[in-house]
């Protein structure tokens, strides 16, 4: 199908090319996997022209409800479940999908179709109460911020979340859409130069569970690692939850090659599929993946974000495998500033006593300054510091951007190198550990030093050096040869 006719909304069995303005990054992706014919749950996407109808008309038209009910109809014959009653109820997911990764800044709502009718079947789908309440749980957790955004336009008398199926689903829609204009979303979009008028799109999806047994989980899967450039697949898994787990850093993961152990098969069917993704894109991939009773989903691939020395290695990395040419390898390393590749280390190697915590590095450097628990609205430590300060969290949240951009560095309990909190810090370019568990020990105010190279907070300034790794020396020369 030409994109010139792209209806305003489209489901994945339909043939239509990946255009990231209009069906978002997240919808673009996941119809870029359909078409290589990987596992992805079935699903539609309201285009950014739907979002730019809602932005003009200040709600979905009685037109795109009735065919945003006509394609619930078409996933009810997908799945085989049915939406907002028994005997096997659909939920789904209602997630942003912008042109451009704004990475938490805009609302997703989970296991939406939850009613007091549709509670009862889904027992009899799980037979666990501890299954249904966490799905009740991460329901209600993503549902509420976006009703309660909307709470002014109705009666104080409604309940906060609507009670039928249809009613949840277009009012998370329009949240959806009205997230795109939310503080901390115009706040990213004016940190990384975004248009104010690109819009989002939506994609509606039938929600596989992570949660439903102990063959279940989700995970994320980096084709390559994003700190380093090594070309080896890193990334996390969490058994036997849903999705906002692991990308909240409300839990700590394990290693996601744990997989190869407890799911072979499924861990090799993952493995192949990522690398189908990065030969098709044509650089490494960020994805997002379910298994639910022991059968793989693909939910989203996308660039991975990486620092700029990991940049700096996978380029001359793809340039040694002939996967890229010498000029296209100067063009990518000439994009990276100088100043980035150089590395800062320890003058001397710290006494193990000055350790308080240890942790997974998240994104490296060296940073001192001063711990900050306290954060104002503004993004600022309550009281005069004197001094660069280190934000010291559990996890962090989208809330938490204006005071991340201000911190030296981040240092947080829970989470791993793909939690709000590492992709942030990566973006941001400053030093990140995560996972390090209790960080009483660091107190408010005190001054330290957070190494986000090896994993480590110190107590105290260290003295520091700069260090010029060897693949850098290689870029540069490769950057002043003449040409050939």
């Amino acid at each position: 199908m030409s994109n010139a006719r792209l209806p305003v909304i489209v489901s994945s069995d339909q043939d239509v090319e990946a255009d990231r303005s209009l069906l978002g990054g997240k919808g673009a992706s996941l119809f870029s996997m359909a078409n290589l014919g990987l596992p992805v749950p079935s699903f539609f996407v309201l285009t950014t022209r739907t979002w730019h109808d809602w932005d003009k008309d200040g709600c979905l038209s009685e037109t795109h409800i009735s065919k945003v009910m006509e394609m619930m109809g078409w996933l009810e014959r997908q799945t085989g479940r049915t939406f907002g009653r028994g005997p096997r109820p659909l939920l789904v997911s209602v997630r942003s999908a912008c042109a451009v990764s704004m990475p938490g800044m805009m609302d997703t709502i989970l296991n939406l179709g939850l009613t007091a009718d549709t509670i009862g079947a889904l027992f009899q789908d799980f037979r666990s109460l501890q299954i249904i309440a966490d799905v009740i749980t991460n329901f209600v957790g993503t549902a509420t911020p976006v009703f309660a955004g909307q709470r002014g336009r109705d009666a104080p008398t409604h309940p906060l979340i609507p009670e039928t199926a249809r009613d949840q689903l277009i009012g998370a829609i329009e949240g959806v859409f009205a997230s795109w204009n939310n503080d901390r979303a115009r706040l990213y979009r004016q940190i990384h130069h975004i248009p104010d008028d690109y819009g989002t799109a939506a994609v509606v999806q039938a929600m596989v569970f992570g949660n439903a047994d102990a063959s279940s989980g989700t995970g994320v899967l980096f084709t390559r690692d994003p700190v380093t450039g090594a070309d080896e697949p890193r990334g996390e898994w969490v058994p036997a939850a849903q999705g906002e787990a692991i990308v909240s850093g409300r839990s700590t993961p394990v290693p996601v090659a744990e997989l190869a152990s407890s799911q072979p098969a499924v861990y090799a069917e993952l493995l192949r599929a990522a690398q189908q993704l990065e030969i098709a894109a044509g650089e490494p991939q960020d994805i997002e993946f379910t298994v639910e009773g022991g059968k793989l989903y693909l939910l989203q691939t996308r660039a991975l974000k990486v620092t700029p020395l990991a940049a700096c290695t996978i380029t001359l990395a793809l340039l040694d495998a002939g996967s890229i040419s010498r000029q296209e390898a100067v063009r990518r390393l000439s994009s990276l500033d100088v100043t980035d590749l150089v590395t800062e280390m320890p003058r001397h190697p710290p006494h193990e006593s000055l350790t308080l915590a240890a942790g997974l590095a998240a994104s490296p450097g060296i940073a001192r300054g001063t711990a900050a628990r306290e954060v104002s609205l503004a993004g600022a430590p309550d009281g005069d510091l004197g001094m660069p300060w280190i934000l010291i969290r559990p996890e962090t949240s989208p809330h938490d951007l204006p005071a991340m951009r201000k911190a030296a560095a981040l240092v947080t309990e829970r989470g791993g190198l793909t939690s709000h909190a590492a992709i942030v810090a990566r973006e941001l370019r400053i030093p990140c550990v995560v996972g390090c568990g209790d960080l009483t020990m660091i107190r408010n105010g005190q001054e330290i030093t957070v190494d986000g190279t090896v994993g480590r907070v110190y107590e105290g300034t260290l003295e520091t050096e700069s260090s010029v790794p060897d693949v850098v020396r290689r870029a540069q020369a490769l950057l002043t040869r003449p040409r050939e």
